[in-house]
């Protein structure tokens, strides 16, 4: 099985990396090839549809970064993650929990849920 914390740190940190082939490596060595993730812009599904949603992060929320908060919780083949997101770990970033179907090596589904900070 692979190191629960690294699998999803380095699913965090691909999602506003920079460099294309770095985040297609996390992709192809993480990631079922028929991954579904299901966030509140949608439903994502494959290689090309998951690139388009971290080009999407990246132009909306530039230099922003996911911050795991805990470490992951497993149960079975479901993964849970807690993590916010923004330039730092500020209390007041976006903040949310992922739930993953993996099979200890690759994840399957990914399920975003977002928690917006309320607004002033």
């Amino acid at each position: 099985m692979t190191d629960p914390t690294a699998f999803i740190e380095e699913i965090l940190a691909m999602w506003t990396n920079p460099d294309l082939n770095e985040r297609l490596d996390v992709i192809r060595s993480h990631l079922a090839t028929d991954i579904r993730l299901h966030d509140l812009d949608g439903t994502f599904e494959g290689e090309a549809e998951l690139e388009r949603f971290s080009a999407s992060l990246r132009a909306r929320f530039p230099g922003a970064r996911f911050h795991l908060t805990t470490p992951p919780d497993i149960v079975g083949d479901g993964m849970r993650v807690t993590w916010t997101f923004g330039p730092d770990a500020r209390p007041d970033a976006v903040s949310g929990m992922d739930f993953i179907l993996w099979d200890g090596t690759r994840a399957r589904a990914i399920y975003a849920f977002v928690t917006r900070p309320p607004s002033p």
